[in-house]
This record gives structure tokens, C-alpha cells and sequence, in this order.
């Protein structure tokens, strides 16, 4: 039997399917159900006993989780949790639209390396209990540890997962644009492996050497949006398993 049979045999009656929010019915059926089950997972263990179900999907006061045993860190984990799920329906809508472009492409990568920070965070804290403030989320005067040092942490002690599409994202913000091949079946930039390599535009505006551009090295916007997803959400499901299901 898997982890997650496991999970779901001992579970009270609870689905994010019939019984999460509007946006996790909606992600259930986008992406949570085939591939970030984990998602499902953890909620019932974690977030469910947190709520006021059957009444209400609302969160208990502070006096009545005490008395169950949980804490202003279960809530900001359980808090957490839901901001993964939020951008990565940010990110779903971008890969969704009719159109990829260079801005969706921009607005698709945010949401996704937002889903890491958070993720990130998310992890540090359950696995580092009582380490980091869970109502501080900036950098905090010293000896007070924040959700950013949480975040900062996870990174380190992680060799950095998913790098290649935060470094991406983060040259489309701070950097400047790549330089972009536009057809009529839409518009390619270098690929995530490639986009270093052409900071001189003239690689590709010059025909001359347009000619020398390998054929992978620029891919179709939604091909790169698409390869991001993939790599994050796989991240993901993986990292539930093995830090947050045990």
C-alpha cells in the first residue's frame, strides 16, 4: 500500500475535492488529483483538524486549538500550505491561456517561483519546529528567526532545488530581455538551459549568424512555461512525500 493509500484509509470523510474551497475543487481536478497528490495528503492530516468542519472551512480561535494540542506554528504551516495552492493556480491560468507570450511567460514564472518560496518556508518550518517566528515573515532583528531565514535555509541546506527556473524568472525581471524569434505559431526565447548564452542580441538578429543557433536553444514560450511547471510541481509532490508525510 502506498504512503498515500495509507494517508487516505485513515482519514475521516474529507476530500479536497467535495470538501476544500473554491480554489482547491478547482485545483483538484487541474492538477492536485494526477500529479501533486500529496497536496490532498497533508491537509487532512495537517490542515483539517485546524478548521471548524463540518460547521465551517474557517480556522479555530487560539483557545480552542490550544486545548487541542496545536499551536501558532500548526496555523502558520497550515497558512503556508494554501499559498503554495494559490500560486500554483496563478501559474495554471498562465499556462492555460490561449496565448504564451513573453508576458505570460513572466507572469506564469512568478507565480511558480512564488510557489518555491513559499514551499520552501513551508518545509523549513515543519521540519524545524519552534525554530522560526510564525507571525514574522520579513527579516527580523537578530534572534528572531523569520519565514524569509526559513526560506534562506531550505535553500542552503538544499543545494538551492529549482534554480535554473528561479535564475530564469529572475533575468526576465532584473536583467535584460532576451532576445525573441517570433513566427506565426508564436514567439520562441532561449531556452531555460540556453538564455545565458545570448545576452549580445545580435547572435540571433544578425541572419548571418542566426543561421549558427542550434535548434534547441530556443524554445515556443508555453514549451518553457510547461517545462518549469513540470519541474516544480514534481519537486514538490516529491518533497511532500519524503519531508511531510512521514
Amino acid at each position: 500500500m502506498s504512503r498515500i493509500t495509507a494517508w487516505k484509509k485513515q482519514a475521516k470523510s474529507y476530500s479536497v475535492a467535495i470538501d476544500g474551497d473554491s480554489r482547491e475543487k478547482v485545483a483538484w481536478s487541474l492538477f492536485i488529483q494526477s500529479e501533486f497528490p500529496s497536496y490532498d495528503c497533508f491537509w487532512l492530516k495537517h490542515v483539517v483538524p485546524l478548521t471548524k468542519r463540518p460547521a465551517s472551512i474557517h480556522l479555530k480561535d487560539d483557545a480552542t486549538l490550544a486545548r487541542e494540542g496545536k499551536t501558532a506554528e500548526d496555523v502558520a504551516i497550515a497558512q503556508l500550505h494554501y499559498t503554495v495552492l494559490k500560486h500554483l493556480l496563478g501559474a495554471q491560468k498562465a499556462k492555460q491561456a490561449q496565448t504564451v507570450d513573453e508576458f505570460t511567460l513572466f507572469i506564469g514564472l512568478s507565480c511558480l517561483t512564488g510557489a518555491q518560496d513559499v514551499a520552501f518556508e513551508l518545509l523549513q518550518r515543519y521540519t524545524n519546529r519552534g525554530k522560526y517566528d510564525p507571525w514574522t515573515e520579513s527579516r527580523a532583528p537578530k534572534g528572531r528567526l523569520s519565514g524569509h531565514d526559513a526560506q534562506d535555509n531550505w535553500k542552503k541546506t538544499n543545494n538551492y532545488p529549482l534554480q535554473d527556473v528561479r535564475d530564469y524568472r529572475n533575468k526576465l525581471i532584473h536583467g535584460r530581455t532576451p532576445p525573441a524569434i517570433v513566427d506565426p505559431a508564436g514567439v520562441r526565447l532561449p531556452a531555460i538551459h540556453a538564455v545565458d548564452k545570448y545576452c549580445d542580441w545580435r547572435l540571433v538578429t544578425d541572419p548571418a549568424k542566426a543561421t549558427s543557433v542550434p535548434p534547441g536553444d530556443f524554445e515556443y514560450a508555453s514549451l518553457i512555461l510547461a517545462t518549469a511547471w513540470d519541474q516544480t510541481i514534481q519537486y514538490l509532490e516529491a518533497a511532500w512525500q519524503k519531508h511531510l508525510l512521514q
